[in-house]
């Protein structure tokens, strides 16, 4: 039992000296430079998240407009291939029937 006792306290006194050793490794300075290095780094990945969320939405308003300046003159082709279409089909422009289709 006496040394059930002994070995409580032997462990007791190692696990109080190991916290004091993490304690005092926590505030030397090569901990605080290491520190300060990851949370630059961590804020530098943020940042090119940042960035590639940007670029991606830049991409996505240049191919919106792009299609819709494709589709500025959409009234006006409309109006071509209408033209086009009353004089190559003959008739008129309605199929209204399957005997429409046939003759066409």
């Amino acid at each position: 039992m006496r040394q059930i006792c002994l070995l409580r306290r032997s462990s007791c006194m190692l696990f109080s000296c190991l916290q004091k050793i993490r304690a005092h490794a926590a505030n030397t300075p090569a901990r605080q430079v290491v520190r300060v290095i990851f949370d630059k780094w961590q804020l530098q990945l943020q940042r090119w998240a940042d960035y590639q969320s940007l670029f991606g939405l830049m991409a996505f308003i240049a191919v919106f407009l792009g299609v819709l300046y494709a589709q500025r003159g959409a009234t006006t082709a409309y109006q071509v291939h209408s033209t086009i279409a009353s004089i190559v089909v003959p008739g008129g422009t309605m199929l209204h029937s399957t005997d429409d289709i046939y003759s066409w």
